[in-house]
């Protein structure tokens, strides 16, 4: 479980963010992609094999596998306006440690 910061008042500075329309479909499309990741995401399990989360999601209806610089990723889509709105998990192998990252985003023309 997620601690909830009480204390805002912090030196912090931003990470990326994802800045979105935030409409039902979005709502319901990231409601189901997290819900898929959750069915087969343990913390015990991402520490044993990694990897092995990555392919049972590439393998279910609607993602597909990619790779690229940043690693091996599976990938769920919905239409978006201008693009797509994707949930992505890479795959990113440093020093011999495999670790799982979650992106969500919107993926539009300029």
């Amino acid at each position: 479980m997620v601690d909830i910061v009480e204390d805002l008042d912090r030196a912090l500075k931003p990470g990326k963010g994802c800045h979105a329309v935030l409409n039902q479909g979005v709502l319901d499309f990231l409601e189901g992609a997290v819900a898929e990741i959750k069915e087969v995401y343990s913390d015990q399990q991402h520490d044993a094999d990694a990897k092995a989360i990555l392919q049972a999601l590439q393998q279910r209806p609607g993602w597909h596998a990619e790779s690229d610089n940043f690693g091996k990723k599976a990938i769920l889509a919905t239409t978006y306006p201008d693009g797509e709105f994707r949930v992505t998990v890479v795959l990113v192998e440093k020093r011999g440690q495999q670790e799982l990252k979650l992106d969500l985003r919107p993926w539009i023309e300029y």
